[in-house]
């Protein structure tokens, strides 16, 4: 299963939080559970019943997903992201909010600290994002030092590893949006320019 741990605060998804419970122990790591539970936000299955899904379409891992917590195999604590075919939403959640996909605890486990709305209601800063894209490329190294055997992974590394590039290009993409950054002659200007660069320095 892909899916991303969640705290929250107030009804929304509080990424602080969630790193300063990380680095509670013992007896204050306890209360810091019992005040402010963390949810595992599930947006994809890989394997289920001992049959692997990486082969088949998004669409089809998430009906099977949707059918877990449908059938009650999957509660608390974990939960379901939101997901939509529409574009336009799509695109607005995107713009508007960064990592808040993590939807309401299960019906009967609403704990103080759950989330209860929709993924409109936390947007973070500019600033945060790019700290975000810090972290993001953080999580792509190591799975390129797992690819690597530097470092040990998950049986599906390969399907991480995707997931981190996705999310590194999602950060890239949104930034460039921000900033009114045209993505395509800014990369064949960089390119032309290291080659220049590059042409120089080899040349006799």
């Amino acid at each position: 299963m892909n899916g991303e741990l969640v705290v929250t605060t107030h009804g929304r998804r509080d990424v602080g939080e969630l790193q300063r419970r990380a680095r509670r122990r013992g007896r204050s790591a306890a209360q810091a559970a019992a005040e402010l539970p963390a949810y595992l936000g599930a947006f994809d299955v890989l394997e289920t019943g001992g049959t692997e899904l990486l082969t088949r379409p998004y669409r089809d891992r998430r009906a099977v997903l949707e059918d877990l917590f449908a059938r009650g195999d999957l509660a608390a604590p974990f939960t379901l992201c939101p997901s939509t075919p529409d574009r336009a939403a799509a695109q607005q959640w995107l713009l508007s909010t960064r990592g808040t996909a993590a939807a309401a605890a299960p019906a009967g486990e609403r704990r103080p600290g759950s989330w209860t709305g929709t993924p409109y209601d936390r947007t973070w800063s500019w600033s945060s994002s790019g700290l975000g894209f810090m972290g993001d490329v953080g999580d792509l190294a190591k799975q390129v030092l797992v690819q690597e055997g530097a470092r040990s992974g998950r049986p599906d590394s390969q399907a991480a590893l995707e997931h981190e590039l996705a999310d590194c290009l999602w950060s890239v993409l949104i930034l460039a949006h921000r900033y009114g950054i045209d993505l395509e002659s800014a990369f064949v200007r960089t390119m032309g320019e290291l080659e220049k660069t590059i042409s120089a320095r080899l040349d006799p």
